[in-house]
């Protein structure tokens, strides 16, 4: 299959596995980038109850965590959230991260993690008044194999500019990427991931542009169905902005966002490219300063051998 560009979205778990082998091979600043971010395991347990015994007890709550008794439970349970709210129905998301999530600590079975969340429920409300889940679901990212984990974190080693390399496109704009981990804003986010897939899409807009491949439609142009105003809920309350209408930009305005996407792009390059140049006559002082040093502990030596 021949393409003009490949938008490059798997998880930076699939990526630091090798499972995608890249011809020609990534270039080292890319692969750095990868092999330096973390990417962690976070597992959830969704359980639901006959009734919302946390509010009957405690009132009504958003979210709230606990501490494991010891540290090689670390990470279990460290959060409960309240879906009551948002859903109607008396459930709670209940957190599992690091080590209790990985294929090395978490529960080999959802029993096990169910019964290790009750456990938790039962410390902080009393035994007599956790029920027993009517349903239940368990999460296990880290052992997907298209997956290996769930969100990217700024590892030991790391640093926040690794976002930006990630998100660098390479070989002349061809192989673009997007997904969480490459949105330095919003990293380990829905939205991050939404948004470094728009970036994408307008700098390649923009290329196709430049390119005369492409030509954003008139304003004249009817609006396709899914752009059509929305229509007003049938409550008398007042729509918030946002969604008063959907329109199609004029020309004038979509050229320069895709204008701005390629400066902001070539700002990037050109930021990523100064500081290896920095990095590399940094490296080549220290690789002088201790050519220098070890001549002058010769020439002192042969010194003292003289006299």
């Amino acid at each position: 299959m021949d393409a003009d560009a490949v938008v490059v979205t798997l998880p930076l778990g699939v990526l630091k596995a090798g499972m995608v082998r890249f011809d020609p091979p990534l270039p080292p600043r890319k692969q750095s980038a990868i092999d330096r971010l973390g990417f962690g395991a976070l597992n959830k347990v969704l359980l639901l109850f006959p009734h919302a015994f946390w509010e009957d007890l405690e009132g009504r709550r958003d979210f709230w965590g606990v501490c494991a008794p010891t540290s090689k439970r670390r990470g279990e349970g460290f959060q409960f959230w309240n879906l009551q709210r948002c859903t109607g129905q008396p459930m709670l998301l209940v957190l599992h991260a690091g080590r209790a999530a990985c294929r090395d600590g978490a529960p080999t079975r959802d029993e096990d993690a169910v019964e290790a969340t009750l456990e938790y429920l039962r410390g902080i409300f009393g035994a007599d008044a956790v029920p027993a889940p009517t349903q239940q679901v368990v999460t296990r990212w880290d052992e997907d194999p298209y997956a290996r984990g769930v969100y990217s974190h700024v590892a030991l080693g790391a640093t926040s500019r690794d976002y930006d390399l990630m998100a660098e496109p390479l070989w002349d704009d061809t192989l673009l990427w997007a997904g969480e981990a490459a949105c330095r804003a919003h990293p380990a986010t829905v939205a991050g991931a939404f948004i470094s897939g728009l970036r994408e899409a307008a700098r390649f807009a923009c290329r196709m542009h430049q390119e005369g491949r492409w030509r954003p439609p008139a304003p004249s142009a009817p609006l396709p169905p899914a752009l059509h105003p929305h229509p007003k809920p049938a409550t008398s309350a007042p729509l918030p902005p946002a969604f008063h209408s959907c329109r199609t930009p004029d020309q004038s305005e979509l050229l320069a966002a895709l204008q701005k996407a390629q400066n902001d792009a070539s700002e990037a390059r050109a930021e990523a490219q100064q500081a290896e140049a920095r990095v590399a006559e940094l490296l080549r002082e220290a690789r002088q300063a201790e050519s220098d040093a070890r001549r002058q502990a010769e020439m002192e030596r042969a010194q003292q051998r003289s006299g």
